[in-house]
């Protein structure tokens, strides 16, 4: 007696690991397309994030000026329809 192969069933085993392998295949790209979509907007949002930032700082400088413009004339603020004025120069500029 002799060793009997199965061959239904070696054919079943081997069609069961390719299609294991191709799987795998299909998630492994999915999951590169989704990484790659998500570092895409990341950088877009971190690209949108520095421009806002940049703008807040240019902001913050003007605001310094004004401040260092103020204490160097001694001038009073001056509310004027809810805009902050200078008395001299007639600049506005909205508190909010």
């Amino acid at each position: 007696m002799g060793i009997q192969i199965n061959w239904n069933a070696v054919t079943a085993v081997c069609a069961i690991g390719v299609t294991l392998y191709t799987a795998s295949g299909w998630l492994t790209d999915g999951l590169s397309e989704d990484i790659r979509d998500l570092r895409l907007e990341m950088h877009e949002g971190f690209t949108a994030m520095r421009e806002e930032i940049s703008e807040i700082r240019v902001d913050i400088k003007e605001l310094q000026q004004d401040v260092a413009y103020i204490k160097d004339r001694n001038l009073p603020d001056q509310m004027i329809d809810g805009n902050v004025q200078r008395p001299d120069s007639g600049k506005q500029r909205n508190p909010s």
